[in-house]
């Protein structure tokens, strides 16, 4: 792991759950214990607050929803307009579970890239395009490019042609899948990625120089329609992380790259 990848670990604890939420209790503690009571206490409450309100269903899916702009690629509009002309497929590594006694110890997919590596193999035998999966940050010195080809070739079998496991970053996957891709005169890309992270893999991909169309998947479904999306729950908390993670590596990476290419 990268000096590099370690401070933006740190920095996004700091900005996300839970550092964001300990750091400022730990502030109003701090400023209650100097005897700054009306800043200490209006701290707190705010944090509490925020707490609340991120954890209900209502808000953490309209927070998700707005990054899930772009519509699914329905199997009608892979045959026409601009879905015909692509090259290849990537796919981009999600989630990894490390050690799985239950398949005898090895690394497999989890949560997102197992969604990922299931659309891209069903786009593989819809189109008969070859796969590049995206991802590094070994794990037990495995990339998790590695696992997800790993993966869809024995529980999907899919075949992957090209892996790439240096990138530790959405902006690294793109820059990389380029050098790979580019020497083989392959430019025009279906992308295959969660629905709430497209938006910034596409502006990643665009940036470094290719056509991108996207291929979303993993839309996150509407809570249920009663009283119960109005109370709090840790599963509408942790969606609110994602949609926050994902509106902080866009404005980290306009203000650090620039507007990718349109």
């Amino acid at each position: 792991m990268s000096p590099s990848l370690i401070a933006s670990k740190a920095v996004s604890m700091a900005l996300l759950f839970p550092g964001n939420m300990l750091l400022l209790l730990a502030l109003s503690c701090i400023l209650l214990w100097r005897g700054h009571h009306r800043i200490g206490t209006g701290i707190l409450v705010a944090t509490l607050l925020c707490v609340f309100v991120l954890s209900l269903p209502v808000v953490s899916h309209k927070l998700l929803r707005a990054l899930e702009y772009q519509p699914a690629l329905t199997p009608t509009a892979l045959d026409q307009g601009a879905a015909k002309n692509a090259q290849a497929i990537v796919v981009l590594a999600g989630g990894i579970l490390r050690g799985q006694p239950e398949y005898g110890g090895i690394n497999t997919t989890a949560d997102s890239s197992l969604l990922r590596i299931r659309y891209g193999a069903y786009l593989h035998r819809h189109t008969g395009l070859p796969i590049l999966v995206s991802g590094g940050v070994p794990i037990n010195g495995e990339s998790s490019g590695q696992t997800m080809a790993n993966d869809l070739n024995e529980f999907f079998d899919t075949p992957v042609r090209w892996v790439e496991g240096k990138s530790e970053n959405t902006a690294e996957n793109a820059q990389f899948s380029w050098d790979m891709l580019h020497a083989e005169g392959i430019h025009t890309i279906l992308l295959v990625t969660s629905a709430s992270h497209m938006r910034r893999s596409v502006s990643s991909y665009k940036r470094v120089g290719f056509t991108v169309i996207p291929a979303p998947t993993g839309y996150q479904g509407p809570p249920l329609d009663n009283m119960l999306k109005y109370l709090p729950k840790l599963d509408a908390l942790h969606e609110s992380n994602t949609a926050l993670h994902e509106w902080l590596g866009m404005l980290w990476y306009d203000l650090t790259l620039g507007k990718g290419r349109n």
